[in-house]
């Protein structure tokens, strides 16, 4: 199936078309979303239950791009670009067009890289032994509007057996979907498609989650629910990998981070390296106080300063490294040389000031 389906079924070929014009009703099959389901049982039943019996490979590195490049016509989608991935909550960040799409779909198998690899749990990608641990969350999606979210969730949940059919009301009550279950699709809200999106993914109990700017659109108590969802599952020892724009918020709540720009790595590391990495980006400040020309004397005598500049009769324009230790030292010229401050202002967004810095390096970086 395409968009909003994603990876749902695991070892089934991706038919051509999408499941669109399915069931009208939540209790019935309409006959075309039958004839799906009449094909996707016999495929299934081929195989038997074996698909759901596998053991979870050992390896090292649970998700691998390995010296990728990936072109779309004249377009450079990704260039040389290699990781390694484990389980946890992954949080994968860049700006339009810096590659977090298609190194997502590399990783579900639903595009294939011009030179590379890409492996997942130490198996090819595209294969349809790795699909089976995948579940994905596309951007866009082209969910079957005139299906109910109860319908369109048992038919993914047919293709990965009984265990999967049994988990469709477990996820439409986890993700707030129960009271609108049995509304035509094409009636939800932006929110609540990305939360049937995130439900198909789940259904046949991934062991890799990989989630595309899976935020859009949510409100703020759905974004601090589905944080907690992707809590959970990568405590329980998933990995679960989210692209994003917003480089404050996942720096806040992922335990890794990667950094793309140019199709390519840029930066990837912990938290407290992030930090560390935001440690030493020059930072813009400004000052309000009454005394500018005594106050900037003293502040080109520190270290981490490094220029000064009167903005104004009472303002200063500071640029500074190492921000924890510049405001204590800050503090004590208030207290100890008499420089009041009235106010003051940081004028680069240090998560995004990190980004733009990073963008503007073309070093790749290890922290």
């Amino acid at each position: 199936m395409s968009g909003g389906v994603g990876v749902a079924a695991g070892s089934l070929a991706r038919p051509s078309g999408s499941a669109t014009g399915l069931a009208r009703s939540g209790g019935g099959f309409a006959s075309c979303e039958l004839a799906l389901l009449v094909v996707c049982t016999a495929a299934v039943a081929s195989r038997g239950n074996r698909r759901l019996k596998v053991r979870l490979p050992m390896t090292a590195a649970w998700l691998e791009w390995q010296a990728v490049t990936k072109w779309y016509g004249p377009v450079l989608a990704l260039d040389q670009a290699s990781l390694q991935l484990g389980p946890g909550l992954i949080g994968l960040v860049g700006p339009n067009g810096s590659g977090k799409t298609t190194l997502l779909r590399l990783a579900a198998g639903l595009a294939r890289p011009d030179s590379g690899s890409v492996r997942v749990l130490g198996l090819p990608a595209h294969s349809n032994r790795a699909r089976r641990f995948i579940g994905y969350v596309p951007e866009s999606d082209s969910l079957p509007e005139d299906c109910t979210g109860r319908a369109f969730l048992r038919v993914l949940a047919r293709l990965s057996g009984d265990s999967a059919l049994a988990r469709v009301e477990k996820w439409l009550a986890l993700l707030d979907l129960t009271a609108v279950a049995d509304r035509r699709i094409g009636g939800y809200s932006k929110g609540m498609r990305q939360r049937l999106k995130i439900a198909q993914a789940l259904l046949h109990d991934p062991w890799v989650v990989l989630c595309d700017e899976p935020f859009n659109g949510v409100d703020v108590p759905g974004r601090q629910q589905l944080w907690a969802l992707f809590r959970q599952l990568a405590d329980s020892g998933r990995a679960v990998i989210l692209s994003s724009h917003q480089l404050d918020e996942l720096e806040r709540l992922a335990d890794w981070l990667v950094i793309l720009g140019r199709g390519r790595v840029l930066a990837q590391g912990t938290l407290a390296d992030t930090r560390a990495c935001l440690e030493s980006y020059p930072l813009r400040l400004q000052i309000e106080t009454p005394t500018p020309r005594l106050l900037a004397g003293w502040l080109l005598q520190l270290p981490m300063v490094q220029s000064v500049e009167l903005a104004g009769t009472a303002t200063l324009q500071v640029r500074i490294r190492q921000p924890q230790q510049f405001f204590p030292m800050l503090q004590r010229l208030v207290l100890e040389k008499s420089c009041p401050v009235n106010g003051l202002q940081i004028l680069d967004a240090s998560a995004e000031a990190v980004l733009q810095y990073l963008l503007a390096d073309r070093t790749p970086r290890q922290w």
